[in-house]
């Protein structure tokens, strides 16, 4: 028998089939509003779960407390001194006080505080019950709700991603009333759609799961059923002594197209496997969304595929057949988008280029070729690339793009590129220069690996910036329509990851010439300038998820290395600074000059050995100008760790030096020099970062 005493909370949104894509993630945001809201009404739970499957989104709270707690409001009125008179009767503002709030004067209190005397009045309020909140929280939840679409399909008012059905709200075993897309709440909830047909009668929320796994056939916990999906996968290639190519993105989306999930072996012939990896791969994914199959040992494709049915079928051969059958003939049409394609070469493609907008006001992508050979070309030779195979990639880079293959795959795009350059007789550098310019996709994504790549991939993202920057089109708040933000990260991976020290901002200068050349006016003032603020703060967001401090970095940006390489050097070091003794006492002092040099004029000329009178400022001078001597060959070579470590030896004459030394005399010409001296240090320092932002 299901317990009835616990006060569990069950919500279920029953819906027609839910965007695949992004169904956890849409699960989880209406489990954390729906959590805020319960927080924001101080109803206290022990936990909370999610549930969600094509057809329905549901939250499960165990142990809801059933009532607010009790709160006093204070409301706070006039001034002792204003409530009453001299001879301590009320005042009118105190009598209308009284009135406004509907109590007495006598029911007023007086509230005594360090900065003086308040009336007050405190009035007791009671809490509201769990029922009385819950109906109002879960529509808030639904409301805010982040959709990127959202439809209507009755006479309610509401919306959502998709039409709702039903709709279950139950505290403990009672139904909470409330109605939502014009549907009331009920304790009925649905089963898979063709295995369980009859509503499913849901006595209390403990049962719920459960209920669903059995009569329901359905499996309610995503993760549960992504790992059920997984294992199945592995199972069922494990009979072909192969393992299944198990693209984490597919196995989401998968599992968020079935909620009873049976995973069956189809074949396909094994011509098909003359096709590219990425081609066989991409088409079983993308029009199938199955699983490519490859051999334990040799890793080769094998003619499998592996299917995630939503059914149990009575006869799972002819659910495999009907598989077979599409899979055939989307391998067809792919083999036969190759031999078309191959037929013209890329080069002979180029000049279509010229009929294909790259972006409005921006020319066409033949245009944005001659800008990126230009600056790739510019690149080559910095990074040790072969100019002749980089300006030839940069010519042909985007000529696969008007194929057949990559109109059908876009995300074959540049893979094709390098399999189409190879049958042209291009040279190998050429082929992997054109499929790796892509690279980073994303976040996380591969670099390129050789140095005509880097310089392609280089060349087109900073192209891409500069031209969409100059148009004024830059990313908002979480508006980013162009991937701004992804293009320069892409650019900061490559410098950073690859120890590239390249002037980015030179290469901002050296494309913002090529538009000109090209009579494209980049109307936006200052975009440059914006653009390398922009790089910064993208350097900043990935550097902090490295457990870099904003003060470590800010204390860099004070110089605003335009190198990424160099910056990041610096990064490192200051970061690695800060963790030693001396570093707190030199960052406090070297702040402590910057305040002090900030209220005087600016000095020119050296410090005077014949005004230097004390120890302290003799002693400081001497290790200044040892050290600077000393960390000259570290600064050639950018070792800024070991300038650092260095450095951090000054702590004892800076302490002595303020400690025994004033400043600020009335005798100005020792005062100047004194102030040359802490100039001096300030520059020492500010060589590599300005470590008073520590």
């Amino acid at each position: 028998m299901a317990n009835t005493k616990s006060n569990d909370l069950l919500i279920e949104i029953g819906t027609e089939e839910l965007p695949a894509r992004g169904l956890d993630a849409l699960s989880q945001a209406f489990t954390q509003r729906i959590a805020s809201g319960l927080e924001k009404a101080e109803l206290s739970f022990t936990q909370i779960k999610s549930f969600c499957s094509p057809r329905r989104l549901a939250v499960l709270i165990y142990e809801l407390t059933p009532f607010q707690p009790d709160r006093v409001n204070t409301k706070r009125g006039p001034a002792k001194t204003q409530a009453y008179d001299a001879s301590g009767a009320p005042t009118e503002i105190l009598k209308r006080f009284a009135e406004a709030s509907g109590v007495g004067v006598d029911q007023l209190t007086l509230h005594e505080t360090p900065k003086g005397a308040w009336i007050v009045l405190e009035q007791k309020e009671t809490g509201k019950t769990a029922e009385a909140l819950i109906p109002n929280i879960v529509r808030e939840a639904l409301q805010t709700l982040p959709l990127p679409k959202r439809m209507r399909w009755n006479s309610s008012d509401e919306s959502f991603i998709r039409p709702v059905h039903w709709v279950v709200l139950m505290l403990a075993n009672k139904v909470l009333p409330a109605t939502y897309f014009n549907i009331p709440s009920d304790s009925k909830t649905r089963g898979h759609r063709f295995h369980c047909l009859p509503p499913i009668t849901i006595d209390s929320p403990q049962q719920y799961e459960a209920l669903l796994h059995s009569p329901g056939f359905v499996v309610a916990d995503f993760q549960k059923r992504k790992t059920d999906i997984r294992n199945q996968l592995l199972q069922a290639a494990s009979k072909q002594n192969a393992i299944p190519i198990l693209e984490e993105d597919l196995l989401e989306e998968v599992t968020g197209l079935v909620e009873w999930p049976v995973v069956m072996l189809g074949k396909f012939s094994a011509e098909f496997l003359e096709l590219p990896r990425e081609v066989l791969i991409t088409s079983m994914q993308v029009h199938q969304k199955c699983f490519a199959v490859e051999d334990t040992k040799t890793k080769k494709l094998l003619p499998y595929f592996l299917i995630t049915s939503n059914i149990a079928s009575i006869d799972p051969t002819c659910v495999i057949h009907g598989n077979e059958c599409v899979m055939s003939a989307r391998l067809s049409d792919a083999a036969f988008y190759k031999v078309f394609d191959q037929k013209i070469s890329l080069r002979d493609r180029r000049e279509n280029l010229k009929q294909v907008i790259f972006q409005q006001g921006l020319g066409s992508l033949w245009d944005k070729c001659l800008r990126i050979s230009e600056l790739s070309a510019h690149i080559a030779p910095l990074i040790h690339a072969n100019p002749t195979d980089t300006q030839r990639a940069s010519q042909l880079c985007k000529t696969d793009l008007l194929t057949q293959m990559v109109k059908e795959f876009p995300e074959l795009q540049g893979v094709m590129g390098k399999y189409y350059a190879l049958h042209d007789k291009e040279s190998e550098a050429v082929a992997i220069a054109i499929e790796e310019h892509y690279h980073p996709r994303f976040a996380e994504d591969s670099l390129p690996t050789t140095p005509e790549g880097i310089a392609l991939a280089l060349a087109d993202r900073i192209d891409t910036l500069v031209g969409l920057f100059g148009l004024g089109k830059r990313a908002t708040g979480d508006k980013d329509p162009f991937a701004l933000r992804r293009q320069a990260l892409g650019v900061l991976r490559i410098l950073i990851e690859k120890h590239l020290d390249l002037d980015l901002l030179q290469l901002l200068k050296f494309t913002q010439q090529q538009y000109s050349q090209q009579n494209v006016t980049l109307p936006s003032p200052g975009f440059i300038e914006a653009l390398m603020d922009f790089c910064y703060e993208r350097l900043r967001a990935w550097t902090t998820e490295s457990n870099i401090s904003s003060r470590v970095f800010d204390a860099v940006l004070e110089n605003r290395p335009t190198s990424p390489d160099d910056f990041n050097r610096r990064l490192l070091a200051v970061n690695s600074f800060r963790m030693m003794p001396e570093a707190e006492s030199l960052a406090q002092a070297n702040k402590r000059v910057k305040n002090i040099l900030a209220k005087t004029e600016p000095l020119t000329g050296e410090v005077e050995i014949k005004l230097i009178k004390e120890a302290a400022e003799k002693s400081l001078l001497a290790a200044l100008i040892n050290k600077e001597a000393e960390i000259a060959p570290f600064m050639q070579q950018k070792q800024y760790e070991n300038a650092l470590r260095s450095l951090a030896e000054l702590k004892v004459p800076v302490d002595a030096f303020f400690d025994q030394v004033m400043v600020m005399v009335d005798d100005a010409p020792l005062r100047n020099n004194r102030l040359k001296l802490l100039n001096r240090l300030r520059a020492l320092f500010l060589e590599i970062a300005d470590i008073s932002v520590l």
